[in-house]
């Protein structure tokens, strides 16, 4: 079990991440806020990992439904449609990239709103609230289920063991940040490092149904 964190790659990237964050936090600053404003460089990568991820776990999908695995078919048709709604609510349904054939039917049926999460708490503050929660509660169960060695009637929908170490370790640098009162610089970051953990998942269960 110690060398899914000392021979673990992700977990080292995770903590080269995070250290250069740091670093920039104590020495630029000003120029950090800039880099990951809403709308700002950061996230437009963010976006890109989102999109990326969202096609490689439909293929994941994809490949789950060719060969009759119902159950992980279904994980992986989840992990679809959380990514997808949320690539659709961070560009705003395609308002930041100016593209009205999609943003406006979405502000017709979200009452004005392009953003669903303003729609939502526009319409009920605990909607919102549930919104958040599913995705937060996909994500865990998603990364935890291989730390309960729970996961092997999903596989290969659910993360391995390094990929949940990695992102355990990405929680404590979130953790810590929020001690440090650094928590303002940190929500695209780490949402960013999150997403690319997802992603690499994908990839990992695509390769493994190649070879299966």
């Amino acid at each position: 079990m110690n060398r899914v964190w000392t021979h673990n790659p992700l977990v080292r990237a995770v903590l080269w991440a995070s250290a250069a964050w740091y670093a920039l936090v104590m020495v630029a600053p000003e120029w950090l806020l800039g880099v990951t404003a809403g709308e700002g460089p950061t996230e437009h990568v963010e976006h890109a990992v989102l999109l990326l991820a969202v096609l490689t776990w439909a293929s994941v999908g994809g490949g789950l439904a060719q060969r009759r695995r119902v159950i992980p078919g279904i994980a992986a048709l989840m992990m679809v449609l959380q990514l997808a709604l949320l690539l659709m609510e961070e560009t705003d349904f395609g308002a930041v990239y100016n593209a009205p054939g999609l943003a406006d039917p979405f502000q017709v049926i979200l009452n004005g709103n392009r953003n669903l999460r303003q729609a939502l708490h526009a319409l009920a503050p605990a909607m919102k609230s549930a919104l958040d929660a599913s995705l937060l509660s996909w994500l865990v169960v998603f990364f935890g289920l291989p730390v309960l060695r729970l996961g092997s009637r999903l596989e290969p929908a659910v993360a391995t063991a390094p990929e949940a170490a990695a992102a355990a370790t990405l929680a404590v640098t979130l953790l810590l940040a929020a001690t440090l009162c650094w928590y303002h610089f940190m929500p695209t970051w780490f949402q960013l490092q999150l997403y690319a953990l997802v992603l690499v998942a994908g990839v990992r269960a695509n390769r493994d149904l190649l070879r299966a």
